[in-house]
C-alpha cells in the first residue's frame, strides 16, 4: 500500500499519561485566508502541549493538544486561539491514553527531550 502511495506516513504518539497528560483534543480552526492559516500553524507550532497540526486543503486545519482535563485543553486552546486571531474552534471529543505499569526511564527522557525540537534530528549522547 505504500508503494501504490495510498499510505503515505507513519505517526507514532507516546502514552501521554507518562507524562501527565491522560487526553488529546483534536481542535479544527477555520482561518479567513490562507495567510492566517500559515501565520497560526507558525505560532501553534512553538506552543506547548501541542502534539499534532494537520494542515487542510484551504483555510481550515486542527490541532491536537494534551492535557490533564477537558478545561486545560480548552483554556490552552482559547488562549493559543487568541493569540493568532481565530477565536473560534471546533473542540472534538478526546483520546484518553491507556494507564501503564512502567514508568519513564533516563533513556526513554533522552528522547522525549530531542524529539521535542525535531523528529528527524534526534542525536542521542
Amino acid at each position: 500500500m505504500e508503494r501504490e502511495g495510498f499510505i503515505q506516513y507513519y505517526q507514532a504518539i507516546p502514552n501521554l499519561r507518562l507524562l501527565g497528560q491522560s487526553l488529546a483534543y483534536l481542535c479544527n480552526f477555520q482561518a479567513t485566508n490562507v495567510t492566517t492559516k500559515k501565520r497560526a500553524i507558525d505560532s501553534f507550532c512553538e506552543a506547548d502541549g501541542i502534539i499534532d497540526i494537520a494542515d487542510y486543503l484551504g483555510e481550515s486545519f486542527g490541532v491536537t493538544v494534551s492535557a490533564a482535563s477537558e478545561e486545560d485543553a480548552q483554556q490552552t486552546m482559547a488562549k493559543l486561539a487568541k493569540q493568532v486571531g481565530i477565536p473560534r474552534f471546533v473542540f472534538l471529543p478526546p483520546r484518553q491514553f491507556p494507564s501503564s505499569l512502567r514508568s519513564l526511564g533516563k533513556l526513554d527522557w533522552q528522547l522525549v527531550k530531542n524529539l521535542r525540537g525535531s523528529a528527524a534530528e534526534v542525536h542521542l549522547a
